[in-house]
């Protein structure tokens, strides 16, 4: 079996414009590969199968589709089309650390994977970034990883340099959907004029440079409807922590032992990871 894996992300900074004739929305977004990372095998077989494993709660292990509208099934799929593949069964192995439906792009990373492995299994040189940007808004970043700027529909990627810093990352054991918090978005939305992206100012990509906090760290227009989604987070977000994507994931920069013993008597989950960490990559 070829084994892969790749980051969870943070959103640093999300900005949501104009609903797309493609049906994505405008975006503006810092993207973070942190150091929660999903791992896939993937082997040549006579029928399709998926195992799912992973130090995740049963609750959220059982929320991963199981059949063929798992997103490695999708990435194969769309794998064989742009290299002219018969399409081939295959066993899926994936190993889930990220949590589920929780706005770190757990999925997106999976399917980073499954290309990196099954580049290596066909021995292919195809263009994995235009079969990402066909499979999800925040696939392409999972395979670049690092620190980089999303635009267009968050496809259209931009590296830049960034200190690696430390976050604490708290959920609760319940997703939220990301389809569910853009449509509500829209719906708040929907008595304004023109609606216009908003940027970051440039001390933001300083502040990144140096490993310090930006002021605009967090600034996310999917908090609203995460926080109406999901009234629980509000409790994080009083201790100082941000949405990140869709939620319901709140992050905290370079959190300290206070806040560590406030999580700790709290009903979330939480996890001590890094930024600024590498994109798919195989596994030896």
């Amino acid at each position: 079996m070829i084994s892969a894996s790749a980051p969870g992300k943070l959103n640093l900074f999300f900005s949501v414009g104009r609903t797309r004739d493609d049906g994505y929305h405008d975006v503006y977004s810092i993207y973070q590969a942190i150091g929660i990372r999903d791992f896939v095998k993937v082997a040549v077989a006579e029928a399709d199968s998926l195992q799912i494993t992973g130090s995740l709660s049963n609750e959220q292990l059982d929320a991963v589709p199981k059949d063929q509208t798992n997103i490695c099934f999708l990435a194969a799929r769309a794998f064989f089309e742009h290299n002219e593949l018969d399409s081939t069964p295959l066993a899926i192995e994936i190993e889930k650390h990220i949590p589920v439906a929780a706005g770190l792009a757990g999925g997106s990373a999976d399917a980073a994977a499954t290309l990196i492995a099954l580049q290596e299994l066909f021995q292919t040189e195809s263009d994995l970034y235009a079969i990402a940007a066909e499979l999800g808004a925040d696939v392409p970043f999972s395979l670049l990883g690092g620190t980089a700027i999303g635009s267009g529909s968050g496809t259209e990627l931009e590296p830049i340099d960034s200190a690696e810093v430390e976050f604490l990352i708290a959920y609760p054991n319940q997703g939220i959907s990301t389809k569910e918090s853009f449509a509500l978005l829209d719906g708040l939305r929907a008595e304004k004029e023109e609606i216009q992206l908003r940027l970051p100012g440039s001390d933001f990509y300083e502040d990144l440079r140096l490993g310090e906090k930006p002021p605009q760290l967090g600034q996310n227009d999917l908090a609203v409807p995460a926080l109406e989604l999901m009234p629980s987070l509000q409790e994080l977000i009083e201790l100082g922590g941000n949405v990140s994507g869709s939620g319901p994931s709140v992050y905290f920069f370079e959190p300290d032992a206070t806040l560590i013993s406030a999580l700790q008597e709290s009903e979330f989950s939480w996890v001590l990871t890094s930024g600024n960490q590498p994109g798919a990559r195989l596994e030896v």
